[in-house]
């Protein structure tokens, strides 16, 4: 049922995108480099072997919320989640290990992260060096997005990012962008590419 609620609602905006498109005919529907309100990453691995760090940015000078959810391409089973975005703010996670949330960052300056910590636990340490628990801080440091799942082992499939406002109703804020990096555990060796935008208009 989750599943369903979710690709209704990602067809729905997608068919008003397409809608305006037509009234507007000027205005670019798709984008891999310009924020849009729809952001769609086609291809998220977290199978023991490979991993994927998502970077979604609000480009906009007010808060911004998303809701987002995960589709497993064998199960069809979907996770879902919101996150929230201060002005111009950036985040980041690592798909197999998510991000909690952690009020009290340390100050992360010049300060190396190691992937594989990404979603470890945290502890009140004084100072920042290459202790693991430090360098986990710092993997998942600055203002948190709020709580983002961890997906199941051995995931492959995609993930969607829906802008919507503060009830959860979709928004044409054309506000967010997106890139992913999906690296080799082994060798460390990444492939990066930018996240499909669909842009909403005024007449949505």
């Amino acid at each position: 049922m989750r599943r369903q609620r979710g690709l209704v609602g990602l067809t729905g905006l997608a068919t008003l995108v397409g809608l305006g498109m037509f009234a507007q005919p000027a205005m670019s529907g798709v984008t891999t480099e310009q924020s849009a309100s729809i952001l769609v990453f086609p291809k998220v691995i977290a199978d023991g072997t490979r991993d994927t760090i998502i970077q979604i940015t609000n480009t906009s000078n007010v808060m911004r919320h998303a809701h987002c959810f995960y589709v497993n391409a064998p199960s069809c089973t979907e996770i879902d989640f919101d996150i929230w975005l201060t002005k111009q703010q950036p985040t980041h996670w690592v798909v197999s290990r998510g991000r909690q949330m952690y009020p009290l960052d340390q100050d992360c300056r010049n300060v190396p992260c190691d992937p594989n910590t990404s979603g470890g636990p945290r502890a009140g340490i004084p100072d920042l060096n290459l202790d693991p628990i430090a360098v986990a801080n710092c993997c998942d440091a600055g203002f948190d997005p709020a709580r983002v799942p961890p997906v199941a082992p051995d995931f492959t499939g995609e993930l969607k990012c829906v802008e919507v406002d503060s009830s959860g109703g979709p928004i044409s804020g054309n506000s967010l962008k997106g890139e992913a990096t999906i690296e080799d555990v082994a060798s460390g060796d990444v492939s990066k590419y930018n996240a499909i935008g669909i842009k909403g208009n005024n007449n949505n």
